[in-house]
């Protein structure tokens, strides 16, 4: 960002969908990791090194089984799945590719009606395969071995990139005799060359009938910190398909490449919660369910809280994820114009997902959860270390109360404050986001990454509180930023979500990805907008609240060479769920609860 006053808006939004009315809802890399490719992972297949760690005590994986109606697939429904797949005639074919393969989750009637113990509803998989240049929508039911829908629909989109796609495309340019020459005149030795696939977005027929990609590239000489070393001006547009170079924007042959000095960021050289059967996590009054997700990343599913004069769990939120963000740069020169980023939807949130560093990226005290995806030919893999669940000591106080010494009552009631955080982090290019999903035992849950302030309440009129309210929560907006693009505007029209920071629609189940089901190159026709345009009913309806947060950045000294965590928040609230507040009951700490640390005997 050097030499450069960039200013960009990135804007989160994720997807709540609520059960109360289900009626008789530019961080660079921080860690630098070395990957064991014994554990399969496309990235292996890369000439250029991609630094992961394969961590300590990781499990394989394959003999994993489903417990519960939401687990993700596990390896052996992936290899069954491929192998049905292949089956069909048109996916024999050299050149087919399967861009996504998630478990098709069951009705949400019939999730809410199984009990454990109960046989599970039977598992299926939702798969987006292309061949010859169509994009095929299909329903494999695993048991049977049949494909139970097929689409073939004409979209204005196309499906997320995979692994494989990134890969090829950053090491393609190097077959372009200009584009070697052109590195070379920047006196840069292509030993040192790293390149990065950018998404082009679609500002009008270059990125018509056929799937197109940018490659930028910096330099690693001298530091790991590439992003600090750009090669401005060199912009290399390619077709994703075919690997070929259409066309090299060179205009920056001018353009020094800033120095590595000082950019290397790199230092010199028990708990109380339960996870059963490696998804279903239990603590305090909390209960709900945590998968890997390649797109979304992490989804919270079934979230539910105790009621403390029942004891009955009861439902809060039956899914919530991140269900796009988009970071658009305000540059209008033409090697960043098109930097307008979806990113769950172009690269993936999930797949973009590092192993977390333990100590670092989590405590201590965390448990650590894996993703298993899927490459481009159907060959299921394991992303170690993707999601940790942890308690949070932060030393504030729950609640408390003393009374004053004139009343002569001698009461000091104090009870600390404990969360359940559930994180992940993602490294799409230069950026590292981290989610965290807080669950506080006073029934309050805090998803962390517009013009008048609110409080927005998603009740249920048909059940009431003795008092005579109706029962429900609260979503109060955190710090959040308008986007300063043109609703007209190609990119603002793709990531038209951003338009409001809080929109309600009907549950439906294709509309889950706020821009849209096939992001790449799409034209802003099947986004979140599109759908409440439709102005369907509300009320008395299983709903989705869609919240969006968001903040701008205007870069300063301090972000170099690596910019300190950014966050941003919002609260999703009990209003009148409980009778009163759910928390009294809790023990207050005393010092026998608390580790007794003393000093080592010095040698």
């Amino acid at each position: 960002m050097e030499g450069r006053n960039l200013f960009f808006l990135m804007s989160i939004i994720l997807l709540l969908i609520f059960t109360f009315l289900n009626l008789p809802s530019p961080l660079s890399h921080t860690t630098e990791q070395h990957f064991d490719c014994t554990t399969y992972s496309p990235w292996c297949s890369s000439k250029k090194p991609f630094f992961l760690r394969k961590p300590e005590n990781s499990k394989t994986h394959y003999a994993d089984f489903p417990n519960h109606p939401l687990d993700p697939l596990t390896i052996g429904e992936i290899q069954k799945v491929k192998k049905i797949v292949n089956s069909i005639a048109e996916f024999r074919i050299k050149g087919c590719v399967l861009h996504s393969v998630v478990l098709e989750e069951s009705e949400k009637e019939v999730v809410l009606n199984w009990r454990k113990g109960h046989r599970l509803p039977p598992r299926k998989a939702a798969v987006v395969a292309r061949a010859l240049g169509v994009v095929h929508v299909l329903s494999v039911d695993i048991e049977t071995g049949r494909v139970t829908r097929r689409e073939t629909g004409s979209y204005s989109g196309y499906p997320i990139l995979t692994i494989e796609d990134m890969i090829t495309a950053t090491s393609a340019p190097l077959a372009s005799s200009d584009f070697n020459r052109s590195i070379i005149q920047r006196g840069v030795d292509l030993a040192d060359l790293a390149c990065l696939p950018i998404s082009t977005g679609w500002y009008g027929k270059i990125e018509e009938k056929r799937r197109v990609i940018k490659v930028q590239c910096y330099t690693l000489k001298d530091t790991i910190n590439f992003y600090m070393r750009p090669i401005e001006g060199l912009t290399v547009l390619l077709d994703l398909d075919t690997q070929q170079v259409i066309e090299i924007f060179d205009e920056g042959k001018s353009i020094p490449i800033p120095k590595a000095a000082n950019t290397d960021y790199r230092y010199s050289h028990g708990p109380s919660f339960t996870i059963e059967n490696n998804h279903l996590v239990k603590w305090a009054n909390w209960e709900f369910h945590v998968k890997p997700d390649p797109r979304a990343g992490v989804i919270i599913s079934q979230a539910m809280v105790q009621d403390p004069d029942t004891g009955k769990m009861r439902n809060v939120m039956y899914k919530g994820f991140t269900s796009e963000l988009f970071v658009p740069y305000m540059d209008p020169s033409d090697a960043w114009y098109f930097k307008t980023y979806i990113d769950a939807g172009e690269y993936g949130f999930g797949l973009q997902a590092m192993p977390l560093d333990p100590l670092n990226d989590c405590p201590r005290n965390a448990y650590y959860m894996d993703g298993v995806f899927v490459a481009a030919d159907g060959t299921p893999y394991v992303r170690s270390n993707m999601i940790c669940v942890f308690e949070r000591y932060a030393g504030d106080i729950g609640w408390r109360h003393a009374e004053c010494p004139i009343t002569g009552f001698p009461i000091r009631e104090v009870r600390p404050k404990v969360t359940l955080v559930v994180r992940m982090a993602a490294s799409v290019g230069n950026y590292d986001y981290i989610v965290d999903w807080e669950f506080q035992n006073d029934g309050l849950i805090r998803p962390k990454k517009l013009y008048d302030p609110s409080e927005f309440h998603v009740i249920n009129s048909n059940k009431k509180s003795r008092v005579g309210n109706p029962v429900g929560y609260k979503v109060v907006p955190g710090g959040t930023a308008a986007s300063l693009l043109d609703h007209d505007d190609p990119p603002q029209k793709r990531a038209a979500f951003t338009n409001n920071q809080i929109w309600v629609t009907p549950y439906n189940e294709s509309e889950q990805w706020a821009a849209g089901l096939f992001v790449y190159q799409s034209q802003g026709d099947d986004t979140l907008a599109v759908w409440s345009d439709r102005d369907r009913a509300i009320e008395n309806k299983d709903i989705v609240v869609w919240y969006t947060l968001g903040f701008h950045h205007i870069p300063c000294q301090e972000d170099f060479p690596i910019m300190p965590t950014v966050s941003s928040s919002f609260e999703i609230k009990p209003v009148n769920f409980f009778e009163s507040n759910p928390i009294l009951n809790i023990p207050p700490n005393s010092p026998k609860d608390l580790p007794i640390c003393k000093a080592a005997a010095s040698a």
